[in-house]
């Protein structure tokens, strides 16, 4: 029995020991693991810490040299990171990857590789195929970005006071402001401002009175040709300026209120000012609408800076017919007639419009204020004729005439002498209708006489205009165009987009002959598909002067039996 427990204490003791020496060989392999770890992050931090804090200046090293020599390093105060931060800034991976490789080389044992990234971008490796164990340490270097410059210069300027300055405040009227008489807020003028000179340009309907803060100024005639502006100097007017207020600015027409507007225009006034510039609430800008007593009539236009986050609508009207406002293309408002003023507040609105020049439209329904009665919906196409005889005058005015002789060729005295006239506008002394080639001219006279203000096409076009302005207007009204000389010259599809069909009218040109069947067979076929009510508007200005074939033919011949063909083209048109 003793034997027995012997051997039973002596196997135990032997288990225990092999026990105890297994746990000392595991924890002691988890400990080197453990210090091996450590000792990969010292190193991996001493090495960024080293490359980061080492300069140029500091390095023994050929490579360097050379990089120095040949201008790739401009400043040897850069430490080893800063200049790699610049090879990446300027993309020059392949001399960093040796820059580092040059300066690693033989630093690390051989059992151990290392790699550099600059902003994800790998710079440089040496890895290993296999390892064990891995370290990474980090830091910044501030001034790089990859493509962009590493070097500039700022500064900074304070502008404290100012002796003085000249500007001015405007007053616009906007692309078409009618139908009546006009009134406009000139933008804030300073307290201090001292008022030097003003101005108005404006392409007017018809003479008018110019009023500032309700007192008259002086009456004016414009020259009416076509699209164009006149200037006058007002500062005459100048006391009746303020100061430190918004002034107002009123346009009051004689004559027909078809030519009460002001296609475009300004008020200047020029003044000098100590005032920097005057203060404006920071993300808002304001468009100031025009006061017009007469029928509401207005294209006109605003810019936007920046990206639109709302617009806020005020408007105060009185109209006893429908009234609507456009912005881009959206319809903002549309409200029926009154007896009293109406008053009108949209906030908040939010448009997808980017930074442009918005138009606006705001107008009156047109069938309304001229007592049409809309209907069913129509197709209309409207045939203008554009022969050459449509560049003859088609309406004249009395008026004064500066006439004088210019002499066409100089030399020891003038060899021919021509006659040149214009109209008179207020001097007749030197070349004021054209400079002579010679800078001779002789008996000047200022006479009585006439002027072409409109030819028959300038005429057309703005029938042709008013025209689809009215039709248009009408809910379900579309419009074609034809125009014909010699033959059909241009065709604009039958539609309801108002600007297709203004820009065809605004491109008609003179020239050529008279084809009247032309343009009637060719607007008799654009209509026939159609299935509501059908118009054909013809407009001429004398003798056919070509025939057609048939009732298909767009092309014209010369020749007699225009006028008759003229005439069968327009009977089976309305058949």
């Amino acid at each position: 029995m003793a034997m027995k427990k012997g051997i039973f204490f002596t196997i135990d003791a032997l288990l225990a020991a092999s026990v105890l020496l297994m746990g000392i060989i595991i924890l002691s392999s988890a400990y080197i693991n453990k210090q091996q770890a450590i000792h990969l992050n010292y190193l991996s931090q001493d090495i960024i810490n080293s490359l980061n804090n080492l300069k140029i200046n500091e390095l023994n090293n050929s490579y360097v040299d050379e990089l120095i020599a040949n201008g790739n390093i401009t400043d040897i105060n850069n430490s080893i990171l800063q200049q790699v931060g610049e090879f990446w800034a300027f993309e020059k991976f392949d001399i960093a990857r040796s820059f580092i490789d040059n300066i690693t080389y033989n630093l690390l044992p051989e059992r151990l590789g290392f790699g550099i990234w600059v902003s994800n971008d790998l710079i440089y490796t040496k890895n290993k195929s296999s390892y064990s164990s891995r370290a990474s340490a980090r830091t910044m270097i501030s001034g790089y970005e990859r493509k962009k410059p590493i070097d500039g210069t700022s500064s900074r300027a304070y502008l404290e006071s100012i002796r003085e300055k000249k500007t001015a405040a405007y007053a616009y009227f906007g692309g078409f402001v009618g139908q009546g008489n006009i009134s406009k807020q000139l933008e804030f003028i300073p307290s201090d401002a001292v008022i030097v000179s003003s101005f108005i340009e404006l392409d007017a309907g018809n003479d008018f009175d110019l009023y500032i803060n309700e007192n008259f100024c002086s009456s004016f005639t414009p020259i009416l040709n076509n699209m164009s502006s006149t200037r006058w100097n007002i500062s005459s007017c100048n006391n009746l300026f303020l100061n430190n207020t918004r002034n107002n600015i009123s346009l009051y027409f004689s004559g027909d209120l078809n030519k009460s507007y002001a296609a475009g225009g300004y008020v200047k006034v020029e003044y000098r000012t100590q005032e920097f510039i005057q203060n404006k609430t920071p993300g808002i800008e304001y468009y100031y609408f025009p006061g017009i007593r007469g029928i509401i009539n207005l294209y006109s236009s605003f810019d936007i800076p920046g990206t639109l986050n709302s617009i806020d609508i005020y408007l105060h009207f009185y109209n006893n017919g429908t009234t609507y406002l456009n912005i881009g293309n959206e319809t903002m408002f549309t409200g029926a007639g009154s007896s009293s003023d109406q008053i009108v507040n949209l906030t908040n609105i939010s448009l997808e419009l980017d930074p442009q020049t918005i138009p606006i439209r705001m107008g009156v329904n047109i069938s309304e204020a001229i007592n049409i009665t809309s209907g069913e919906p129509s197709d209309s196409v409207l045939v203008t004729d554009v022969s050459g005889s449509m560049d003859d005058c088609g309406e004249y005015a009395e008026t004064e005439i500066c006439q004088y002789e210019c002499c066409g060729f100089w030399f020891f005295g003038c060899w021919w002498w021509f006659t040149r006239d214009c109209p008179y506008t207020g001097s007749c002394s030197g070349d004021e209708c054209g400079t002579c080639a010679s800078g001779r001219t002789r008996n000047h006279q200022v006479l009585n006489g006439t002027t072409c203000i409109n030819t028959k096409m300038e005429l057309a076009k703005e029938a042709d205009l008013e025209f689809i302005d009215v039709v248009l207007n009408l809910t379900g009204n579309k419009v074609g165009l034809v125009s014909y000389d010699s033959s059909v010259d241009s065709v604009e599809p039958i539609t309801d987009i108002k600007i297709n069909l203004e820009n065809e009218i605004n491109s008609y040109s003179a020239g050529g002959g008279t084809c009247i069947c032309c343009g009637i067979n060719r607007a008799k076929n654009m209509l026939v598909s159609s299935s509501n009510n059908k118009f054909m508007v013809v407009m001429s200005d004398g003798q056919a002067t070509h025939y057609c074939s048939d009732f298909d033919d767009y092309t014209g011949t010369s020749g007699s039996g225009a006028s008759a063909s003229a005439i069968s083209s327009g009977q089976n048109a309305c058949s």
